[in-house]
């Protein structure tokens, strides 16, 4: 069970006043910290008092009051359970076991995530944590909605709990003393779940009509403040007729940037018939689902007040400018009020009588359709077929459906058909199907398992031919994009599903992998952040010391530069390494990630099998890849994983039919990892260094005492929750004309110098285009206001790394010599032990023999000891210990007295064996003289 303080740490704000209410006392104890509150908590229960905490933080004014409340980060349910409750209500539980299963019901009906439970003595406490804390508004908001949705789901909660921001309940580790003392017991602590993920809450919180009144007040309210709309009806239609914001949005069918997009619904979701139209001036969006517009709708609707036009002006100024209602409304929801005419005008002929069903059908905004195919008044898609008694109708769907848009794939150039559909309570959903899945055997099934039900699916077939011709004919093919990156010739990239071009950005789609990656958030600008929140984190993390985390961030922004280094292979790694905790090396990847999105759409595992890290590569392109903990116990596969990555394309592979399988996506960017050992010396390990080492610029990592204490994980916090948008930025001026032909320019200029200064050969040509991408990438960031530590520092700190070694400050004797220690005592068996050292044309018998493979020389009057290189590397390699570390620091130590020779670990005893690289031990160090083996009665032992 988790304790006190746990329990409250994981359901209390990080920071404010906590108060502790005893029952005894009747009274409140106020402390600033919880460990502090759970302390008090405990000695008052050992001394048989009753005792609640304050599920909120407060103000100073020493009262526990909705308007005193400060923050909450959870939210709670108080479920009444056992005899005495069901005497009061008789909708309670009989026991907690029975309101357990209850409220696991409810969780799934309502597709919460799971809950902390707390066994109160008789009842059940339930919570869900949060990753923020919220103030009370908003908080009351979402309490509200959850407070609804218990009652409409038939949770029997205790409603007085559920949005009292200054409820008390029990904590657990004390105990329920009314009769038999029961303790209160605390289950597995869940979350904590980032607020998006009770969305759900607030299409409940507008649904209470006994409160009718408080959206009426809210209106009056919002009109108060200058959004001027009343409690009158409003619609959507002439709204978008007079406001070119709307009515863009009605003739692009959803294409907008996603702030405007939001900002229009903020308009309609305040309209009578607001729902309605949001859906279908969302739904031509490649990307549309209706669960995600449905949630921005609900969203919008509990903000005070319409989108104000000085919003709109702010995101979109030139229709603004021009717009007759300049300075006459403060919201285009004031122009909503004729609706009402157009309505009755849509319904009825001059004559007063129903409007012809033709124009019924428009209103569903279905497209032309194929000869001899029909939409029925309903919507219905049908087709004909000739009998005696005249022409009959066949339906093909009952519920109306049609090709939107056939897509090629940007890669393989694979034909993608995109369906659209209308459900009744789903409104129109998106299907996505290959052409070859639609024309194969299974189609059927296919488009049944997305939610179409065809009727006749010889004539859906037949209609899908006729839908594509036409598309042939109006030249309507569209590139669904395979990859991140850069377009156009290298005009234009592909950045979340925006396609930046100098001139702005156009939506675009992507296949499966990028679309999942963008509706998560993992890449693109995360929802509900700014770069104003990014920047105070990132300039915070990396300051002054922190070079090789800010060479890390500067590497972040100058991936897509290295597309312009060179097309035929794929980039660098930059890799981080250190052996201790608490170094900053997984916030350094964090903030790494945070320029472009976040660590899941940007990195790979080791869970991840060669495929899968081959079509990860593929999909980011030209957009860095994070790696953290990289694993180097298996030196041959990530050999071989290196030489993949900076080849830049993936290996070849043959079908089943012998076929070679071409490899169509390749890459350009530079790699981040992060591990507890040099990568550099695992590919050495091989015997050729120079392929693929030369490609790693490898550092090491430490953090400056002023900054060990710094938090980490609500630094890590908010930069995951302002990802993004830097990468926005950044991409915005770069791919302005003349801001790229510049980027080029410097970057050419640049490398030119870089290979002047290092005086490298060409087998480091990996580290001088690096190096290069990432000192115009500071400039750029710098230009823009992005970062504020010096660009310069750390270029200097760059070029004074000229062989990228690991830094000396991390190697310590005190690991190598135990490390050497326990490698002899492993190596007793293969250890061959000799009087002297070995006189040509002489043999000496040994005092020992290895038992299996030589890979020790142990020479007992010159003290000196011999080992294979190849199996000392191993060693190291395998409990992740820097092989060059090791060398280093033993030889400044004079333990090591040469660190490459070739021997032949058995001359002089008939042993058979050629040279092998060696390292030479001087085991008469009195640093070591506690560890070399020596000779006993004829046998071996340690000292």
């Amino acid at each position: 069970m988790a304790s006190t303080a746990d329990f409250l740490k994981h359901v209390l704000p990080e920071s404010g006043r906590y108060g502790i209410f005893v029952l005894d006392y009747k009274r409140h104890r106020w402390f600033a910290s919880i460990d502090e509150a759970a302390d008090y908590c405990l000695a008052e229960d050992d001394a048989g008092r009753t005792v609640f905490f304050a599920c909120a933080t407060f103000d100073e004014s020493g009262s526990r009051t909705q308007r005193s409340a400060t923050g909450a980060r959870s939210f709670w349910l108080d479920i009444d359970a056992g005899p005495e409750a069901v005497k009061k209500n008789p909708k309670a539980y009989t026991d907690a076991v029975q309101a357990y299963h209850a409220t696991e019901a409810f969780v799934r009906a309502a597709d919460l995530p799971a809950p902390c439970y707390v066994g109160s003595g008789t009842g059940l406490h339930v919570y869900w944590p949060l990753v923020d804390t919220l103030d009370p508004a908003t908080w009351r908001r979402y309490a509200e909605g959850l407070k609804r949705c218990c009652v409409q789901r038939g949770l029997a909660a205790g409603p007085e709990r559920t949005a009292d921001i200054a409820s008390i309940l029990r904590p657990p580790g004390t105990h329920h003393r009314k009769g038999v003392a029961r303790l209160v017991e605390c289950g597995e602590l869940t979350g904590p779940y980032p607020i998006e993920r009770f969305e759900g809450f607030l299409k409940y919180a507008g649904h209470d009509r006994s409160e009718g009144t408080v959206r009426a007040s809210v209106s009056r309210l919002a009109a108060a403040l200058g959004d001027v709309y009343e409690d009158e009806p409003r619609f959507g239609e002439p709204i978008a007729d007079a406001c070119a914001q709307l009515g863009a949005l009605r003739s692009s069918r959803g294409n907008l940037a996603e702030p405007l997009w939001y900002a229009c619904l903020g308009v309609l979701s305040f309209c009578d018939d607001g729902e309605r139209l949001a859906h279908a001036w969302s739904a031509g969006y490649p990307g549309y689902t209706y669960e995600e517009t449905q949630s921005r709708v609900d969203r919008a609707s509990n903000l005070s007040g319409a989108t104000l036009c000085e919003r709109f002006a702010g995101l979109n100024p030139e229709p603004c400018r021009s717009c007759p209602q300049r300075g006459r409304i403060k919201s285009p929801i004031s122009l909503g009020k004729k609706q009402a005419d157009r309505e009755d005008a849509r319904q009825t002929n001059i004559f007063g009588e129903p409007q012809a069903k033709a124009s019924q059908e428009k209103d569903l905004d279905l497209p032309d359709l194929p000869h001899d195919f029909f939409w029925r008044n309903d919507g219905a898609l049908i087709t004909k077929t000739g009998t005696k008694g005249g022409d009959a109708d066949i339906v093909v769907s009952r519920y109306p459906i049609f090709l939107s848009s056939v897509q090629t794939g940007e890669v393989r150039g694979e034909f993608n058909l995109i369906f659209k559909q209308r459900l009744p309570e789903r409104g129109w959903m998106e299907i996505n199907l290959a052409a070859k899945s639609v024309f194969g055997s299974g189609s059927s099934a296919e488009l049944a398992d997305r939610g179409a039900n065809i009727h006749e699916h010889s004539h859906f077939l037949r209609y899908t031919r006729g839908a594509i011709d036409l598309f042939y004919g109006a030249n309507k093919l569209t590139t669904r994009f395979d990859q991140f990156g850069w377009k156009d010739d290298d005009h234009a990239f592909l950045y979340g599903l925006n396609l930046y071009n100098g001139v702005g950005m156009r939506r675009v789609m992507g296949n499966d992998e990028i679309q999942i990656r963008c509706k998560e958030d993992w890449v693109g600008p995360c929802k509900g952040g700014d770069i104003e929140g990014w920047k105070q984190s990132i300039n915070a993390l990396f300051a002054q010391g922190c070079e090789p985390q800010s060479v890390a961030l500067l590497a972040s922004f100058a991936a897509p530069l290295m597309r312009f280094q060179e097309r035929d292979e794929g980039g660098a790694i930059i890799h981080l390494v250190t052996r201790e905790s608490g170094t900053g090396k997984s916030t350094a990847l964090i903030g790494a990630a945070s320029v472009w999105g976040r660590r899941e759409g940007l990195g790979l595992t080791n869970e991840d099998t060669k495929v899968s890290k081959a079509l990860t590569l593929g999909a980011l392109g030209n957009l860095p890849v994070i790696y953290d903990e990289i694993s180097i116990r298996d030196p041959e596969a990530i050999r071989a994983f290196v030489l993949n990555f900076t080849n830049g394309r993936d290996k070849m592979r043959a079908t089943r039919g012998g076929e070679i399988k071409h490899t169509a996506s390749t890459w350009q960017t530079i790699l981040i990892s992060a591990a507890n050992t040099s990568l550099v010396d695992v590919l050495s390990a091989q015997g050729t260094p120079e392929a693929p080492a030369m490609r790693v610029l490898e550092f090491g990592l430490n953090l400056p005492d002023a900054l060990k204490h710094v938090q980490g994980d609500k630094l890590r916090k908010a930069l995951r929750n302002n990802s993004g948008y830097a990468g926005q930025i950044f991409l915005t001026w770069l791919t302005q004309p003349g801001n790229l032909a510049w980027t080029k320019a410097t970057l050419e200029t640049v490398t030119a110098q870089t290979w002047t200064k290092t005086g490298f050969r060409s087998e480091h040509r990996f580290w001088v285009r690096t190096i290069a991408a990432i000192a115009v990438a500071g400039v750029i960031v710098k230009k823009l206001g992005l970062v504020e530590f010096s660009v310069e520092r750390i270029m200097n700190w760059l070029f004074e790394q000229p062989q990228f070694a690991v830094s000396a400050a991390v190697a310590q004797a005190d690991w190598a010599l135990p490390a050497l220690a326990e490698f002899l005592n492993e190596s007793i068996g293969n250890a061959l032990v000799v009087p002297d050292a070995w006189i040509p044309s002489q043999t000496m018998r040994p005092i020992q023999e290895p038992r299996n493979k030589l890979t020790v020389r142990y020479e007992l009057k010159t003290r000196r000891m011999l080992i294979a290189a190849s199996a000392l590397r191993e060693y190291l390699i395998k409990r992740e210990l820097s092989y060059r570390e090791f060398i280093n620091v033993l030889e400044q130590a004079k333990v090591i007295t040469r660190k490459k020779l070739q021997a032949t670990l058995g001359a002089g005893t008939g042993i058979p064996g050629g040279q092998v690289w060696c390292v030479e031990i001087n085991a008469a160090h009195e640093a070591v003289a506690g560890v070399t083996p020596l000779v006993k009665d004829n046998v071996v032992t340690m000292r």
